[in-house]
């Protein structure tokens, strides 16, 4: 699903609780969905934080891979392929230590909490749909429309998205804040 899509069911959710306008964070993939919103609804937004966020790192051959994923031959083997990269405990926990700077730092239940999502029906599905949409999710072109005040936080050690990308997205929108973590990886809150 392209991360402008995701912009209608968070709409929906602060409908149900009765929410107008609130401060948005998002982190990594987080920070592209976040930034939608703000586009498609900006008087919705009070205020953005970017945590990290993976607004420049389109993936080069989405086309490509895109067009591939429509072959129910070709999608039925991606899954099997992300359930043997991510559903492993051992694979799993790797890729999710990766993301820390120190990942001494993680603790069984965090790594129960980050496979809880594993759990979800079709979450392999969901993730090949959003490899399948990345093209779709260049907003670098309209980062200057979005007016509200923006926090970007980015962890000095991040291996997943490189820092440098953190001064960028500070350049492509006005009046915003950077500060750079030290000793922190592509998950600084944590």
């Amino acid at each position: 699903m392209a991360h402008e899509a995701q912009a209608d069911p968070w709409a929906g959710v602060m409908d149900a609780v009765q929410i107008d306008r609130a401060v948005l964070a998002g982190n990594s993939m987080g920070g592209n969905i976040i930034a939608h919103f703000a586009l498609k609804y900006p008087d919705r937004v009070r205020g953005l934080i970017f945590v990290d966020a993976a607004i420049f790192t389109g993936a080069p051959n989405a086309a490509v891979v895109s067009t591939l994923l429509e072959f129910p031959p070709i999608r039925r083997w991606g899954q099997h392929a992300v359930r043997f990269l991510l559903a492993d405990d051992t694979r799993n926990a790797d890729t999710i230590k990766s993301a820390w700077y120190d990942p001494t730092k993680i603790s069984a239940e965090v790594l129960i909490g980050y496979r809880r999502a594993l759990r979800t029906p079709d979450w392999d599905l969901g993730l090949l749909a959003m490899s399948r949409d990345s093209d779709q999710n260049d907003i670098s072109a309209r980062l200057g429309e979005i007016t509200v005040p923006t926090l970007i936080l980015w962890g000095e050690h991040d291996t997943w998205i490189n820092p440098s990308n953190g001064p960028r997205l500070q350049q492509a929108m006005t009046g915003s804040k950077l500060i750079v973590i030290p000793n922190a990886g592509h998950v600084p809150h944590e």
